[in-house]
């Protein structure tokens, strides 16, 4: 039987992310999401979440105690997608929030 990856994630748990902060223009400013990339939806920013979701399969949601980064439908080899290179900057980016651990889930 051959298992299809659904989607992937990175998952970032902290204590007091600030949603509010995280809007599609501060993410683009902040070059955590590049400027070919079209969002699939309309932005979603309050202070208790915030979600983007592109046409590469690329979703970021943050709320107050975590920050997830996830790829839809990703390839087999996941180092040709971008989800480590956007965990790594939404990480770098929240660096006013205690993060407490790191995450790693896969829906097949």
């Amino acid at each position: 039987m051959k298992l299809k990856m659904i989607n992937v994630s990175v998952v970032l748990l902290g204590k007091s992310f600030n949603p509010a902060l995280f809007s599609y223009e501060s993410a683009r400013a902040a070059k955590i999401i590049r400027k070919n990339w079209e969002l699939v939806q309309q932005p979603i920013t309050s202070p208790a979440l915030s979600l983007l979701r592109f046409n590469n399969g690329l979703n970021i949601l943050i709320d107050l105690t975590h920050a997830q980064i996830l790829i839809d439908n990703p390839p087999r080899d996941l180092s040709k997608t971008v989800l480590a290179d956007v965990a790594e900057s939404v990480s770098r980016r929240s660096f006013s929030t205690r993060q407490t651990a790191i995450g790693f889930k896969v829906v097949i």
